[in-house]
């Protein structure tokens, strides 16, 4: 339907902005509405070549994959915006190989979510005490926080893979990453756009050692403001 088609486009603008900062292009739009209204793009693939270029190749779709899970770790978000992924390239039979990988994994997150789900029922009355962590959701609430402080605070914790609250202890804030002290985490700025997230101390990192994270956009609007 008209409204499905509107509502895919929509994810994947977010997904291009978010993990890749790319602004889905008119031709693009045009081609992938094609694509799901049935039709046949011939030349016009190109688009889906250049701009899609995450979806192509074992490497790529793999990436694009982690890349997607660490924005969207929630069973059920995660699925929601591999979906309108999945259905552009299972309408191109040269992207089969890329569409089993993507819908494999999606399919066993659906059963992982789930099973997850028929084992942890909860009581009517616990419902509306839920709270729904979709970005597009919890960050319109973000926003009405009074500080900077508040919108940083809560962006670390929300808008990305869960850390303990002892991971953001003693954090230093570097533009070089040379001789690092292995007792501290640090905020480190790499290029103008380009932050990341060293975690030398947490629970396991014994096991784990140190961990660089990339910060997603979303993290970095409102952690920037309070450095």
């Amino acid at each position: 339907s008209e409204k499905s088609i509107e509502l895919n486009l929509s994810r994947i603008k977010i997904v291009l902005k978010r993990l890749y900062n790319i602004e889905m292009s008119v031709n693009l739009l045009r081609v992938v509405k094609s694509i799901y209204n049935g039709n046949e793009i011939g030349g016009d693939v190109k688009y889906i070549e250049k701009e899609l270029f995450m979806l192509i190749g074992k490497k790529n779709i793999i990436i694009f994959i982690e890349k997607l899970y660490n924005q969207y770790p929630k069973d059920n978000s995660f699925s929601s915006y591999a979906n309108p992924f999945i259905n552009i390239l299972s309408r191109i039979e040269k992207y089969k190989y890329e569409y089993n990988i993507l819908s494999k994994y999606t399919m066993s997150i659906r059963q992982r979510y789930k099973k997850n789900r028929e084992e942890n029922e909860i009581n009517e009355e616990d419902v509306d005490k839920l709270v729904d962590m979709n970005p597009d959701i919890i960050i319109p609430k973000i926003d009405k926080l009074e500080n900077c402080y508040m919108k940083a605070l809560a962006s670390v914790y929300i808008l990305q893979p869960p850390r303990r609250l002892l991971d953001f202890t003693n954090m230093v804030y570097i533009n070089d990453d040379r001789n690092l002290d292995k007792n501290l985490n640090y905020i480190y700025k790499e290029s103008h756009d380009m932050y990341y997230f060293i975690y030398n101390v947490y629970k396991t990192n014994k096991t784990f050692g140190k961990q660089i994270i990339e910060i997603n956009c979303d993290v970095k609007k409102y952690l920037l403001p309070y450095l």
